[in-house]
């Protein structure tokens, strides 16, 4: 057996999939407080659970990000074929979405949205250009975090938390840019790598995160029912939904060190997290989303309205299973032809820079 030293482990990937999960549950929620159920301070047990589950996308989201992160930080140079290997995957799914749903009839489109939907599909989904950009500019970032001493990079990471994961909620003149937040967290988990060395031991990550996920129950708490008699908080339960909220992203880093340290290797949980992106760019297809989700939800919500917590559980299924089984598919089909033209895509780009380069240095030089 392969020493598990050198082989790929498994616990970075078991928190991948459970971010994966808590985005697909997220954007249940999500689905069921469009014209459903109030996302709104309430006495009520459905509209609480839903509200609260509305949160889990956020988290996961920022789990990625911190993972990504994490090894990125040890990294030397971007890989122009993983960037081509994602915009292919993006456009891929949305062609085959389009495709089908032009062949049901479901809509019309123009020649122009059809363009948009197959060569921009990455812009219908917020999280996949500020992931890009992250990845293609980590090795500045990797400059930026050798060049800030302890001091300066606390700061900024407590500056942008508070403008933008905090004030922003009550006034919008901070100029929030998620790229820009992605980069901060970037150096929020380059600050716990350099100066936190006590949270590689297991046991103290554990206790820290138990720590800043009772913090962050509690304060879910305390603004949900403080929304019971102040309406501006009670319309505010997205208030934790930001990349930066102080809440989430500690919370997310302990995490992180949590699940290094354990040491294990098993091929089908590599394999499931490896599928993570395509459930992702699957079942948040913006055709999906805008259509069938709601169209799937109307006709559950039409057996028994009272149902609320059933039809999230069933809808969190569909959106789990449903995207396990059709990444599978897409990956051991298109996925593999992506991959190999994206290969290709790198080479010929890698080519042409070269000789950019050579002849702006003759030019100039």
């Amino acid at each position: 057996m392969e020493n598990i030293s050198k082989s790929r482990q498994s616990g970075i990937e078991l928190l991948k999939i459970l971010a994966i999960i808590l985005i697909c549950i997220s954007h249940a929620a999500q689905t069921i407080n469009s014209g459903f159920i109030p996302l709104a301070s309430q006495l009520d047990i459905t509209v609480f659970i839903t509200a609260f589950c509305r949160l889990f996308g956020m988290i996961g989201n920022v789990i990625f990000v911190v993972c990504s992160a994490y090894f990125l930080i040890d990294s030397k140079r971007t890989k122009a074929e993983k960037i081509f290997n994602i915009l292919l995957d993006v456009a891929f799914i949305s062609t085959i979405f389009l495709i089908f749903y032009i062949t049901l009839g479901k809509e019309q489109f123009t020649s122009t949205e059809i363009v948009e939907f197959i060569l921009l599909g990455f812009s219908k989904n917020w999280f996949i250009p500020c992931y890009l950009f992250m990845y293609a500019f980590f090795p500045l970032l990797n400059a930026a975090l050798d060049k800030m001493n302890r001091a300066t990079n606390l700061l900024v990471v407590i500056l942008f938390a508070i403008l933008w994961g905090v004030l922003d909620n009550f006034a919008s003149y901070f100029f929030v840019n998620d790229v820009m937040a992605f980069f901060v967290l970037y150096f929020a988990v380059g600050y716990s790598k350099k100066y936190m060395s006590k949270l590689n031991d297991g046991k103290f990550a554990l206790k820290t995160f138990l720590i800043l996920l009772s913090i962050f129950i509690v304060a879910f708490l305390g603004l949900y029912f403080v929304g019971l008699k102040v309406e501006f908080f009670s319309n505010h339960l997205l208030f934790f939904c930001k990349i930066l909220n102080p809440f989430i992203f500690p919370m997310c880093i302990a995490l992180i060190y949590v699940f290094k340290n354990f040491k294990f290797e098993s091929k089908v949980i590599n394999y499931i997290s490896s599928l993570s992106l395509f459930v992702y760019l699957i079942h948040e297809n913006f055709l999906f989303r805008t259509i069938t989700r709601i169209e799937i939800y109307t006709s559950l919500f039409n057996i028994n309205g009272s149902w609320g917590l059933l039809w999230l559980l069933v809808m969190s299924l569909i959106h789990i299973v449903g995207g396990i089984i059709l990444a599978i598919i897409y990956k051991e089909s298109l996925g593999r032809l992506a991959k190999i033209v994206a290969n290709w895509i790198a080479k010929i780009c890698k080519k042409v820079y070269l000789k950019f380069v050579a002849l702006f240095s003759k030019v100039f030089d």
